[in-house]
């Protein structure tokens, strides 16, 4: 168990309200005159000491007090990983489920939007979500350590244009194609790297961008052309067409709110680009420097690069699913935790039931 919001528990300082009350109304002594008195020996006053009644509602006070600390300090718990693997099943398959499934295992979900049983009926495949982006939420959702089997089709369709990387290792079932659906697995032409592009900021931090524009020339080495600042006649060849890199201190004059063009595998955004008449414009959200943007020593960096440059290609159709297995090395997993705020809420009523009780009896014996 973990508490969101720590801070509720200093609601627990309120324990001095009962002990105060207590004291302050405890039994009082009302002296009584009394004859012949004046002739006993002076003996030494009794010594007061803090002495408590009522202990029964004092107790009942201070564990009401404490449970309405705990209350607003929210606590949680967090979820246990299920004793056995969790089966996701693409909906392309409801017509005939891979040997050894069956729609009533608990542990069976379709890889559809909210991960509905197996038992209740097949998903829309036309109205699915893409199924890696499903991937992900599913392996962010389950607890670290979970197995995780999923089967796709052959042909799996939705793919946004790399393999996922999860965090766990998935179990990647592929099933014989559906009937009826027979055709190849086909992808979209890449589109080549633009004719003309702008570099645009310090120079030891260009040289990483023309290292990189240099591996992915092949036989159309665009037209590259390198700037320190951004000016109005920049501007004018970015609405002609041309395609800008800027580094992240470089001002430009209108604010880039486009799409998200690089994000690394963590949820970096690394590189956002809009459209800026004819042309398009990135800019870093980084500096080119090894120390802020690892990636720039990836050896996959001038292939991604590309990918980010490439904003008219148009994204895969189909693909083949034993190429596109999941990777492992993503983010950690992180299922939302489970409120405990009902038992508590329980907790708190009967405990100022019993509260109200034991202060209505104890009015009843002090009228008495």
């Amino acid at each position: 168990m973990s508490l969101l919001l720590p801070l509720g528990q200093l609601a627990l300082a309120a324990w001095a309200l009962p002990l105060l009350l207590h004291l302050a109304r405890r039994q009082q002594q009302q002296p009584v005159d009394f004859a012949a008195l004046r002739w006993l020996g002076a003996k030494l006053r009794p010594r007061q000491r803090l002495r408590f009644e009522e202990i029964p509602l004092l107790l009942a006070r201070l564990a009401l007090l404490a449970a309405l600390a705990l209350l607003l300090a929210m606590p949680v718990r967090e979820r246990a990983a299920p004793a056995s693997a969790v089966t996701a099943v693409h909906p392309a398959l409801a017509g005939a489920l891979p040997a050894g499934l069956v729609r009533d295992d608990a542990a069976a979900v379709w890889l559809a939007p909210d991960f509905p049983s197996l038992a209740a009926p097949a998903p829309e495949v036309a109205s699915a979500l893409p199924p890696f982006s499903l991937l992900r939420e599913l392996d962010a959702a389950l607890p670290a350590g979970t197995p995780l089997v999923v089967h796709v089709p052959a042909r799996l369709a939705g793919g946004d244009g790399e393999r996922p990387r999860l965090a766990r290792a998935v179990d990647w079932r592929v099933a014989p194609n559906p009937a009826g659906d027979s055709e190849a697995p086909t992808t979209a032409p890449a589109a080549p790297l633009p004719a003309e592009i702008e570099l645009v900021g310090e120079p030891a931090q260009r040289r990483w961008l023309r290292a990189a524009l240099r591996v992915l020339a092949g036989e159309r080495p665009p037209r590259i052309v390198e700037t320190d600042t951004a000016d109005a006649a920049l501007a004018e060849r970015i609405a002609a067409g041309s395609t800008a890199l800027l580094a992240s201190d470089v001002a430009w004059p209108l604010r880039i709110e486009g799409a998200n063009a690089w994000r690394a595998d963590d949820g970096r955004v690394l590189l956002r680009a809009a459209g800026h008449g004819a042309g398009r414009v990135l800019q870093w959200q980084r500096p080119l420097r090894p120390d802020t943007l690892p990636e720039l020593l990836q050896a996959d960096f001038p292939q991604r690069l590309r990918t980010a440059l490439q904003a008219s290609a148009p994204a895969p159709t189909m693909a083949d699913a034993a190429r596109v297995a999941p990777r492992t090395g993503g983010p950690p997993p992180s299922p939302p935790p489970v409120p405990l705020d009902g038992g508590l809420i329980a907790l708190v009523l009967a405990l100022f039931a019993l509260e109200r009780w034991l202060a209505s009896g104890r009015r009843q014996r002090e009228a008495a």
